[in-house]
């Protein structure tokens, strides 16, 4: 908890906020960009949400300039980077994970906002398995309406995020370490076996 209030407090977010969250390289290819009008649309109707980028890279400045110029600069938060053992602080801080990207292979992050019991709202379909629709999160169309739509649903129903959340700690508890590295010697072992055929 102090550690929680420490970060709220560093950042300037308040305890009542709504906070939509991303973690991750701030990249030109993550389909970032986005989520900035889409977070204009939000905070007409959810004066309280916010909006926080976790992470740093090239895209970050363009990022920052077209938060400035939004109708909301004040609810978009930029935190940098941050270290590997912060990050647990960071989730615990939001109300809702947002993954717009549609060039991830694996989204890592996904998992681990899971893990920190948030629901979940992506664009890909494919990115991940951790999803499940309805369950623990949404799928919301590539563009800035329906992202917005989405994400007011989720902000309007506390029960349902917490419902998700439990849900997404369940789903990724069962994609371990273990397990995903069994799932792939098996696969490489049926590989090898099918070569010749």
């Amino acid at each position: 908890p102090a550690q929680l209030d420490a970060f709220r407090d560093k950042w300037r977010i308040d305890p009542k906020d709504e906070v939509i969250g991303f973690v991750g390289r701030l990249g030109a290819e993550k389909n970032l960009d986005m989520l900035i009008p889409a977070m204009e649309i939000v905070a007409k109707k959810r004066p309280k949400a916010r909006l926080v980028y976790v992470g740093d890279f090239d895209h970050k400045e363009v990022l920052e300039a077209s938060a400035a110029a939004s109708t909301c600069p004040d609810r978009i938060t930029f935190t940098g980077a941050l270290q590997r053992e912060k990050l647990g602080v960071a989730y615990a801080a939001m109300d809702v994970f947002v993954f717009p990207s549609l060039t991830d292979t694996q989204g890592w992050v996904v998992h681990e906002a899971a893990l920190a019991g948030l629901p979940l709202v992506l664009i890909d379909t494919e990115v991940s398995e951790i999803v499940v629709p309805g369950e623990n999160g949404m799928y919301a169309g590539n563009t800035p309406e329906d992202m917005a739509k989405v994400l007011i649903e989720l902000l309007s129903s506390p029960k349902k995020r917490e419902s998700f959340g439990k849900e997404s700690q369940k789903l990724a508890r069962r994609f371990t370490e273990r397990r995903q590295v069994s799932k792939l010697a098996k696969l490489y072992e049926d590989v090898v076996a099918n070569y010749d055929k």
